[in-house]
């Protein structure tokens, strides 16, 4: 009975112990800001230009911000905007925008934190697609690591 009495002590402690070990850092989702859109493969300056904008709560931490483009459920164009940015704990405004030049698109994007809002993060890219229809298109923020 005594060495069950201390097996059952030392499971419990074991138990105890572990459960509260820290848990690892909070790996977090990949947030997608997107726009499904008709687009012509060849626009010109006439054409509207597209704005959309989304708040967005981050977590402090490196983050990686890109871009994709999909025609027909695949992915046509991707690439980064910034392979690394450092990102305080804040609110921010997301806004992706298209802007219609002669033969492309300048896709562009701006992260403005709540805290600094005269100091956004932005970035453009010149986007060629090469046919009409719906594309969607817009940006991505994947977390590297905490700070």
């Amino acid at each position: 009975m005594r060495i069950l009495k201390r097996l059952l002590v030392t499971a419990t402690a074991v138990v105890i112990a572990v459960a509260m070990t820290p848990a690892a850092a909070k790996a977090y989702d990949t947030a997608w800001h997107r726009t499904n859109q008709y687009l012509v493969a060849y626009p010109t300056y006439a054409n509207d230009p597209t704005c959309v904008t989304i708040p967005i709560e981050l977590a402090e931490g490196t983050y990686e911000l890109g871009w994709d483009w999909e025609f027909g459920g695949s992915t046509v164009f991707t690439g980064t905007f910034f392979p690394t940015v450092h990102l305080e704990h804040a609110w921010y405004t997301w806004q992706n925008c298209l802007y219609p030049k002669s033969g492309f698109y300048l896709q562009t994007v701006t992260l403005t934190s709540q805290y600094h809002p005269n100091a956004p993060v932005t970035s453009q890219t010149p986007m060629y697609p090469s046919k009409d229809g719906i594309w969607r298109w817009g940006s991505y923020l994947a977390y590297v690591s905490a700070s």
